[in-house]
């Protein structure tokens, strides 16, 4: 992953090179609107889940949300590709790999985005 790189198709190729008992989450943040987040987890589940700001009259309330799961990685894949691109105005991308060994384990790193979904940094690879 580099700058220049698409987000799309960071997510795309994350979502793909990850083994089978992975777990891949990407969520984005400082988004002027809703957020997303995109899940592939241990269990095959695809998923996008699409979350709305909290209220500005009702801070304290839990934010509201939809889910949406698919059948399989060509399906997700598709989703994504048509549902991303709406929260390119989102400037960081959290990228989260999570690895069943002898204990769990994860890998993370942030990207940051312009507003036509081009990477314009990576952050540093950190173990979680």
């Amino acid at each position: 992953m580099k700058p220049g790189m698409s987000i799309l198709d960071a997510v795309l190729e994350g979502n793909r090179a990850q083994r089978d008992d992975a777990s891949f989450l990407v969520t984005a943040h400082d988004c002027p609107g809703p957020y997303v987040e995109l899940e592939r987890s241990f269990d095959i589940i695809l998923r996008i889940r699409v979350t709305e700001p909290l209220p500005v009259s009702n801070p304290s309330s839990s934010p509201g949300y939809v889910d949406v799961g698919y059948s399989d990685h060509d399906e997700f894949a598709d989703a994504v590709s048509e549902k991303l691109p709406a929260f390119y105005s989102c400037k960081t991308f959290r990228f989260v790999f999570f690895r069943k060994q002898f204990w769990p384990t994860s890998d993370a790193f942030s990207v940051t985005i312009d507003s036509a979904g081009a990477i314009t940094s990576v952050s540093d690879l950190t173990e979680e």
